[in-house]
């Protein structure tokens, strides 16, 4: 059991470096991209010259080989969980784990919005320390709001579909149609006398209440 746990605390303390990683790659790659306008350049090379010309003479002119690098690191991490997986069986087959996992391979080829899929990569990371209870990321900010509008847009989807079943339902029984009878004598004739019953008693109590 102790074995087990300390496995599973070289895991996490793999997932943690690797966000940290990830964040710092994808971060430097958006920046890098900013770079590229002239505008930007610019307002850098106004206030922060040292900065621009550090960044451009030694990160910007070798970015490709600076992004490499972290490549290289991602690329030994996806074999080393390969073959965890493999030595815990995790899948069906020993294949499985790159099909399963296509994005943290495809986001490793160092081109263009290639490199983006990279932010898979931390999206499942941060799933796993979340299934962990390392993180809470139901209390942050972004995950409140990103609730807040599929909240709405499931309400709005809710509403419509309702909205479209009352209308078929009104149209069956306007129309009538052999569904519609056989609910009649199958569901609403058998329970006519605890619906009456019910009925009754709602009339009453609604008339109780108008008196009152």
């Amino acid at each position: 059991m102790k074995k087990r746990d300390k496995r599973e605390t070289h895991l996490l303390i793999l997932d943690m470096v690797m966000l940290v990683l990830l964040l710092l790659n994808l971060g430097l790659i958006i920046f890098d991209w900013i770079f590229l306008s002239i505008t930007v350049q610019k307002v850098l090379s106004a206030y922060l010259p040292n900065f621009f010309a550090v960044y451009r003479d030694r990160i910007h002119a070798d970015f490709a080989m600076i992004d490499l690098g972290f490549v290289a690191i991602f690329l030994i991490e996806f074999f080393l969980r390969w073959g965890i997986a493999i030595h815990r069986r995790t899948y069906y087959k020993w294949f499985f784990y790159p099909f399963i996992h296509w994005y943290d391979l495809i986001g490793c080829i160092p081109v263009g919005s290639l490199r983006f899929l990279r932010l898979l990569r931390i999206i499942g990371i941060i799933i796993r320390l979340q299934r962990l209870q390392i993180i809470d990321i139901t209390r942050t900010y972004l995950y409140g709001q990103f609730n807040k509008y599929v909240n709405v847009v499931v309400e709005e989807i809710s509403d419509r579909v309702v909205i479209n079943v009352i209308k078929d339902v009104q149209a069956e029984i306007r129309d009538g149609s052999p569904v519609t009878d056989r609910i009649i004598q199958e569901v609403v004739l058998p329970q006519k006398e605890s619906i009456v019953l019910w009925l009754s008693h709602r009339l009453q109590h609604i008339a109780s209440n108008a008196h009152a």
